[in-house]
This record gives structure tokens, C-alpha cells and sequence, in this order.
């Protein structure tokens, strides 16, 4: 009984958290690349990263802050309204007023060495939550059917695994009590 109300209880909050109206901030690292440059001027070295900011929840995210702790050449695509707003301590935030559920921009910067990606973003938050960030990594694309067949799968083995330990906890828990009643 009691483990039935904390399921309930778990599940409840797993569901409200998963289905409530909020925005969810997600960015991506896409690249990040050191381009050798040759010609008449004595060689160097350019390098360039871009990231994705994508809102992947509900509602509008508002006041999307892409943090630097230096902000080097860059430009946003697509075109979008934003601000630039220097901190106290030399950072600069760029401010986007608001940003569309399921709606994406992304930054491309390119700076010289020493400076390297890790040394410019520093946070990407709205008033309402920060973003994950995730480093993209290519991946293959399988079908539709390939995708569904295999989620069919893992919801069996899902179903199985939780049949099999209520057998188990079944099993065990009718010697105990028979053990403790008689």
C-alpha cells in the first residue's frame, strides 16, 4: 500500500514536471575548428565555433542571456533583435528579448588563438531556466520503422523486467509472511 502511494506520488511529479507549460533552454555546441590560413602574410591560425540555442518547451522563453567571457566576432542566424549588455566584470551578455517555443538561433564566432571555444561561452538563461548544453556529435538517422521497431522493443523488455521482479517480490514476500504469520 504504502509503495503504491509513493509510486503515485513519483509518478505525479515525474508527469507535471515533464508536461507543465515552461520554456526549456537547450544549446549546442555544433563545431568548433582551428583553420590553418596560408598567402602573402606570414601564416596563422583562425579559429571558430558556433552554437545552437533552441527553446524546446512550451511556452516562450523571455531575456535569453548568451553569457562570454570574451565576446570575439560574431554574427546570429537568423537575423534577430538583441542587446548588448556589458557586465562589471568586463563579460558581455548578449540579450534576446524572447524566444518562440520550438525556435532556434545560432551564433557563430571566430577569434585568433590564444583564445579557444571553452574561453568564450560562459551561460545561456532566460528569466525562467538555464540552459543543458550539449556537445553535438554526427549521428546516422535510421527510418521511421527502424525508430518505432525498436522502441517497440525496449517497451517489452520494459514491461517484462517489471512483470518479472513483482514475480520475484511476489514470490519472496509469500514465504515471509507465511514464515511470520504461522
Amino acid at each position: 500500500m504504502i509503495a503504491a502511494i509513493l509510486l503515485a506520488a513519483l509518478l505525479g511529479a515525474w508527469a507535471s514536471h515533464k508536461f507543465e507549460k515552461r520554456p526549456k533552454l537547450v544549446t549546442y555546441m555544433v563545431n568548433a575548428n582551428a583553420i590553418d590560413v596560408t598567402g602573402p602574410q606570414p601564416n596563422y591560425k583562425v579559429h571558430t565555433h558556433s552554437i545552437v540555442v533552441r527553446n524546446e518547451g512550451r511556452v516562450s522563453a523571455t531575456n535569453v542571456r548568451v553569457g562570454h567571457a570574451s565576446l570575439p566576432d560574431f554574427s546570429v542566424f537568423p537575423s534577430t533583435n538583441y542587446q548588448k549588455d556589458t557586465l562589471p566584470d568586463g563579460s558581455v551578455d548578449l540579450v534576446f528579448p524572447s524566444l518562440r517555443p520550438k525556435e532556434q538561433f545560432t551564433i557563430s564566432y571566430m577569434y585568433l588563438p590564444p583564445l579557444v571555444y571553452s574561453d568564450v561561452n560562459t551561460h545561456v538563461r532566460s528569466e525562467e531556466d538555464s540552459a543543458q548544453f550539449l556537445f553535438v556529435i554526427p549521428t546516422r538517422q535510421y527510418s521511421k520503422a527502424v525508430t518505432l521497431a525498436v522502441r517497440y522493443l525496449m517497451f517489452v523488455g520494459f514491461v517484462a523486467t517489471v512483470y518479472l521482479l513483482y514475480k520475484v517480490a511476489v514470490d519472496l514476500a509469500v514465504p515471509l509472511f507465511n514464515l511470520v504469520s504461522g
